[in-house]
């Protein structure tokens, strides 16, 4: 068993990192100075869940036409790919400037047919527990944000999800528990955003803040199967050191009170909230976050990121005291795909409790 796994571990990280390498020679001679910039790669990846898989991803970068030469970039970003398991991901985020950055319109439109692991709610399930589901669901969600100062927008939210799962464990929480949205759930929610942001860069700030702070109700009289409202506050602050360090920092507030269905539960893990552990691998009503991160330049376009980060789950408020504090820490290789937008492609290892993950995509975690 274990030759087994350092085999598949062996395997995983020779299929990704042979798919940043080729992603790099071939969007090295992309580079240019043009307003417009279109990037496309393939993507590898291997884990136990998907099997290998394999795809095509990319990122257009633009400024509408009178757009002022410095304000920020619009960016959709995009992505397919299939798995030897018979998953399909294809997925649509977008961040998009107007107006001389007076309107703001970001989200994701996406549609999955995906395993997962799930691991129980809350923390006083046994560690080593683990069972897969699949569902198929579609996913829309969009922003739209109005300039009210140099640094502040704020607007409507809408977020639209529909989860059909089709295969759970026999005999497992899914299947016996009666938990929050294991028949499936459409959660249809209306709310309000407001972006704080005096960063100097969208893709790799070295100075400022971004806060995102957002309320959203979901209601049955909205068409929505679970009644439940959501605070969330995502701040990040990024401090230059030296002529080429970056220390970037971001605290993460995310509490529901209500019935959400167990997938829109506030949940940690994944490629953005504490890498190194599974996405959602702790999941409950109320989450807290906070991750650190150094990078820095190894030599032109290649450079590097030395990251940890420490959170925890709770069902209400009052029980954080008690709940359990998780760790991760990692590494990651970056190249610069545009060296005038400062958009990086990233590879990051990362290290949990009993756990380890790697990740290929494009842009930073935060």
């Amino acid at each position: 068993m274990v030759l087994l796994s350092f085999v598949a571990s062996m395997q995983k990280i020779l299929i990704i990192a042979f798919s940043f390498l080729l992603c790099a020679k071939a969007l090295a001679q992309k580079d240019s100075s043009s307003a417009n910039r279109f990037f496309a790669y393939p993507v590898g990846f291997y884990s136990p869940e998907t099997k290998l898989g394999f795809g095509a991803a990319g990122s257009y970068s633009f400024r509408f036409k009178n757009e002022n030469r410095n304000s920020f970039p619009s960016q959709i970003t995009f992505g397919a790919a299939y798995t030897t398991n018979g998953q399909i991901l294809l997925y649509l985020p977008f961040r998009v400037y107007a107006n001389d950055e007076k309107l703001l319109a970001y989200g994701e439109a996406g549609y999955y047919r995906f395993t997962y692991n799930f691991y129980g709610i809350g923390n006083n399930i046994p560690w080593n527990y683990t069972e897969s589901y699949r569902t198929y669901f579609t996913r829309l969600r969009i922003n739209i944000l109005y300039k009210l100062s140099n640094s502040i927008y704020a607007g409507p939210r809408f977020w639209f999800e529909q989860q059909d799962l089709r295969q759970v464990a026999s005999n497992g929480l899914l299947d016996t528990a009666n938990i929050s949205g294991s028949r499936g759930s459409t959660t249809p929610g209306l709310g309000i955003s407001v972006n704080i942001d005096t960063r100097d860069n969208l893709f790799y700030p070295k100075s400022g803040w971004f806060s995102e702070l957002a309320w959203q109700t979901f209601q049955k009289d909205l068409g929505s199967t679970h009644t439940w409202t959501r605070y969330l506050a995502d701040v990040s602050h990024y401090q230059s050191i030296g002529n080429s360090g970056v220390f970037a920092f971001n605290a993460l507030v995310d509490w529901s009170f209500g019935d959400p269905p167990f997938n829109l539960m506030a949940a940690l893990g994944g490629t953005r909230r504490m890498r190194g552990y599974y996405e959602g691998r702790f999941r409950d009503l109320k989450s807290l976050l906070f991750q650190a991160e150094y990078r820095n330049i190894i030599k032109g376009r290649f450079g590097y990121t030395l990251f940890a980060s420490a959170g925890a789950v709770a069902h209400e408020i009052s029980d954080f005291p008690d709940s359990p504090l998780r760790y991760a820490a990692g590494a990651g290789l970056r190249f610069r795909i545009d060296r005038k937008e400062k958009l990086n492609l990233r590879l990051d290892v990362a290290l949990g409790k009993s756990s380890q993950a790697l990740y290929f995509t494009i842009g930073e975690a935060f």
